[in-house]
């Protein structure tokens, strides 16, 4: 009998040193795992054993979950004495019964999930010699976000002018929200939770462009997309963007809108509710005034009083310039080089045409050597050309349409 306690003591020593030595898990799920609603949720656990009947409990692994009061709830477990089936527990609540079962070694698979099945989920090893292992996951079932305010398709703007667009979305748990610039590498612009703005402040034409907000809240799924176009419009010579700051008093009601008079001919009026104005079709190199007025419940305040010149006309480019889409980078335009090619070979043309002209006239002219002969030269185009040739008995002149005698 004193032999048979020392092998019993010896055994579980060596099964405890034995525990300590195994790293147990080989798999576990990440802290948090997103699933969509009525999607399918894997808990996917697997563990390292080399006997289980001498090492495990008769009923482990366990796998429990705990309620919103943090009380720990049985699922299921194998049992041992059956063949370490998978065996449903009788505390398993009865909205999981029928939607959960076990894949391969210790998975544990949760179908058509619900907000309900938001919960902390453990897996455990039930061990003879030595405390359980456990190892938790929080289930996260998520909303397809929806967007709240709408995103036009395309957003004309002036240049100069100031830009914000808002992007918000809505769903559990709320999503973020970001603003990217779509070009051959995307742009990081903004972002936020529920909501994110993309804004511009004297915005020029390398920013217009297609933006898109996206809106997300579960890493395993894509995002949902709204896209717009920024169509910057170019300032002229005869256009300006005017404009002006909130009034610091406002007479105790805010301001509801602005008028602006500018002394064209006819003189012109614009009603806004933001604090910028473009007007257009104006004379270039001319100065102009300007008034604007401020309106609350109790009506118009005085007037701000300010002048502005429009630019000068710009000389045309001798060669034509455009703009790559991609880069923002300036090229130079083929049709730039096509119009200097044209140019070029006329010029030579012209100068051969003239070369062989004098040559043929100096024949005429002289022979040999120093006498002179009686010349008709009729230019085609009856233009007054004068063309100068040089001999070496005396310089004549000729000019279109007249007769020398010799």
């Amino acid at each position: 009998m004193k032999y048979f306690y020392i092998e019993t003591i010896g055994l579980l020593i060596s099964l405890v040193t034995l525990s300590k030595g195994i790293q147990w898990f080989s798999r576990e799920p990440p802290s948090k795992l997103y699933v969509s609603s009525g999607g399918t949720a894997r808990l996917e656990w697997d563990y390292n054993v080399r006997n289980r009947t001498a090492m495990f409990d008769p009923y482990s692994p366990e796998w429990a979950l705990y309620n919103t009061s943090g009380f720990r709830i049985v699922i299921g477990v194998e049992d041992g004495y059956n063949g370490w089936k998978f065996v449903i527990s009788k505390q398993c609540p009865p909205r999981l019964r029928g939607r959960v079962s076990k894949e391969s070694t210790a998975t544990l698979v949760i179908s058509n999930v619900t907000k309900a099945d938001e919960r902390l989920y453990e897996c455990s090893l039930l061990l003879l010699a030595e405390s359980p292992i456990r190892s938790k996951v929080q289930l996260v079932v998520t909303e397809r976000p929806r967007f709240t305010t709408p995103v036009n398709l395309s957003t004309p703007i002036n240049e100069g002018s100031s830009l914000c667009i808002r992007c918000s979305a809505a769903a559990d748990p709320m999503p973020n929200v970001t603003w990217v610039r779509i070009i051959k590498n995307p742009t990081f612009i903004s972002d936020g939770v529920g909501e994110a703005f993309l804004r511009f402040t004297n915005i020029t034409r390398h920013q217009r462009g297609t933006y898109e907000c996206q809106a997300t809240n579960n890493p395993n799924e894509d995002p949902v997309r709204t896209r717009t176009e920024i169509l910057v419009k170019y300032i002229k010579a005869t256009s300006a963007v005017i404009k002006w700051d909130s009034p610091v008093d406002d007479g105790g009601s805010p301001v509801i809108e602005y008028k602006v008079q500018i002394n064209t001919i006819p003189p012109r009026e614009a009603i806004t509710e933001t604090t910028y104005c473009v007007t257009n079709d104006l004379n270039e190199n001319t100065t102009y005034d300007v008034k604007v007025y401020a309106r609350n419940a109790v009506g118009y305040g005085k007037a701000v009083c300010t002048e502005f010149t429009t630019k000068e006309p710009k000389r045309k480019a001798v060669k034509e310039m455009i703009l790559n889409e991609e880069t923002d980078d300036i090229v130079k335009s083929p049709v730039a080089s096509i119009y200097a090619g044209v140019i070029g070979v006329i010029i030579w043309i012209g100068l051969i045409s003239m070369a062989i002209l004098v040559v043929f006239i100096k024949k005429i002219w002289v022979k040999k050597g120093k006498e002179q002969r009686q010349v008709r030269l009729v230019l085609s185009n009856k233009l007054p050309w004068i063309i100068y040739i040089y001999n070496k008995v005396c310089n004549m002149v000729y000019t279109g349409e007249t007769v020398l005698d010799a």
